[in-house]
């Protein structure tokens, strides 16, 4: 409210229900306009459910793709135009 009040936009993601059986993330815009005597505020909500639930996915894979590359021994080798182990 303050940024508002001070003229700024504001852009927050929170979470609601997250102490129930299941979650919504929502983002929210807003920004306070100022106009000869009139003051007012506007903005607008959006469901982000599906972008925050591919990033925990997105997530989740590079941590198990960071966890195999970490893992794995490396063989490097070299071959000449013939096919043949330098």
């Amino acid at each position: 409210m303050e940024r508002l009040s001070n003229g700024l936009r504001v852009d927050v993601e929170y979470r609601v229900n997250e102490e129930q059986d299941f979650e919504r993330w929502v983002w929210v815009g807003a920004s306070h306009l100022r106009r000869r005597d009139l003051t007012r505020s506007v903005g607008f909500a959006r469901d982000i459910i599906d972008q925050k639930t591919l990033e925990k996915r997105l997530r989740e894979r590079n941590e198990r793709l960071s966890a195999l590359t970490v893992n794995v021994p490396v063989i490097l080798f070299e071959l000449d135009s013939e096919g043949v182990f330098v």
